[in-house]
C-alpha cells in the first residue's frame, strides 16, 4: 500500500528520480554500462507500446528517407508502428543459415532511417554476438541509421548472459528494456528506453502528448524489481527446466530446432511428413490440447516452422510433452 497515495495525481512521463537510477543500477550490474539516470533513460508503459510509439518521434510521411528495416519473421509492432508512423516498411528475411540474424548486406542505406533488431529474437530464440552488434552498429553509424534495439528478453537465459547494444554504443542508438519477461510483470505494464541522449530528449518532447506514464504505484514496484536480481535467477532456473524438458522431447522425436539457451521460446521445424504445412501442424497439436504458434504468423520466412513458448507451469509443459509423445506412437 506504500505504493498508493492518499491522493491521486497525473503520473508523470519521465518517471520517478528512483525509479530511472534503479534501472541505470541493473545496467551497470548486468551490462557493465553506465547511465545518466536524468538524461538517457525514460520509461514506458511496457516494451510493446514503447516499440510501437518510438518511430512517431522520428519519422515523417514527408521525410524522403522513411524505410525501417526489421527482421521477419518477427514480432509484427515493428511493421504497425513504421506505418502509423509514416514510414516505409523494409523487412528483411531472416534465415537459418545466418542464425536468424538480421543480415546486415540486406539494409539499404538509402532508404533506410532506422533498423529493429531483437535478440533473444521473437520467434526463434536467436541470439545475436557482441561481435555482431558491433558490426551492425559500426554500419548503422556509417550510414546515419538510427539503431532500436528490442531487448525484453535479454534476461531469460542459462549459461552465457545475452549483450545489449549499449555495450557497444549508445551513439544514435535505442535500448528497449523490459520487466514483462525479466520479472514476470506483464500485467504492471512497464519498461524502460535508453541510449543516446538526443533520442531520448526527443522521446521526452513526444511521450507526455500520448498520455502513457504509468500510475506511481506501478513505478514503485518497478523500482523494486529493478533492484533486485535474485527473482530472475529463480525464475531462469525455471525456465532452464522447461526449455529442457522440450529439447529432450525434440531429441527423441526426432524434431529440429533452433539450439538455443535464450528468451522464452523453442523454434522448430514442422515433420517432414507435412510438407511444410505450419499451420497444419498447429492444427493437428490442438487437437490433442497443445497449443503452439504456426511460424508463418510470425511473417515471410517463418512458414514451415512452429514455436513453443515456455510459459505454462512444469506440471502443464509435461502433460503437453507427454500427450506429444502419445500422437507420435
Amino acid at each position: 500500500m506504500e505504493g498508493v497515495p492518499e491522493v491521486s495525481q497525473y503520473p508523470s512521463a519521465g518517471g520517478t528520480k528512483a525509479l530511472r537510477e534503479a534501472f541505470v543500477g541493473y545496467m551497470e550490474r548486468r551490462f557493465g554500462v553506465g547511465l545518466d539516470p536524468d538524461r538517457e533513460v525514460i520509461p514506458a508503459s511496457g516494451s510493446k507500446e514503447a516499440v510501437f510509439h518510438a518511430p512517431l518521434a522520428f519519422l515523417h510521411p514527408s521525410h524522403e528517407r522513411r524505410g525501417v528495416a526489421y527482421g521477419t519473421p518477427g514480432y509484427p509492432v515493428y511493421e504497425r508502428g513504421t506505418l502509423f508512423a509514416g514510414g516505409e516498411t523494409l523487412p528483411v528475411e531472416l534465415e537459418e543459415k545466418d542464425g536468424f540474424l538480421l543480415p546486415i548486406r540486406e539494409i539499404d542505406p538509402g532508404k533506410t532511417r532506422a533498423v529493429w533488431i531483437n535478440y533473444p529474437h521473437n520467434p526463434t530464440g536467436a541470439v545475436a554476438s557482441l561481435s555482431y552488434l558491433e558490426e551492425l552498429a559500426a554500419f548503422c553509424r556509417e550510414h546515419d541509421i538510427l539503431l532500436f534495439s528490442d531487448e525484453c528478453y535479454n534476461d531469460v537465459y542459462s549459461g552465457e548472459a545475452p549483450p545489449s547494444i549499449l555495450e557497444v554504443t549508445k551513439e544514435r542508438t535505442l535500448a528497449f528494456v523490459s520487466l514483462s519477461k525479466r520479472s514476470g510483470m506483464t500485467g504492471y505494464r512497464s519498461a524502460m528506453m535508453a541510449g543516446d541522449e538526443e533520442l531520448v530528449a526527443a522521446l521526452k518532447r513526444m511521450r507526455p502528448s500520448i498520455g502513457t506514464a504509468s500510475p506511481g504505484f506501478v513505478y514503485a514496484a518497478a523500482t523494486a524489481a529493478w533492484g533486485d536480481d535474485a527473482h530472475v535467477e529463480a525464475r531462469n532456473r525455471v525456465f532452464t527446466e522447461k526449455r529442457n524438458l522440450f529439447t529432450g522431447f525434440f531429441e527423441r522425436a526426432g524434431l529440429r530446432w533452433m539450439q538455443t539457451n535464450a528468451s522464452l521460446y523453442l523454434w522448430a521445424r514442422v515433420p517432414d511428413e507435412y510438407g511444410g504445412d505450419d499451420e497444419a501442424y498447429a492444427l493437428r497439436l490442438l487437437e490433442e490440447g497443445i497449443l503452439v504458434a504456426p511460424g508463418s504468423s510470425f511473417g515471410p520466412g517463418g512458414g514451415g516452422y512452429f514455436r513453443v513458448a515456455l510459459v505454462p507451469r512444469l506440471e502443464a509443459c509435461r502433460e503437453a510433452i507427454e500427450r506429444w509423445e502419445g500422437l507420435l506412437r
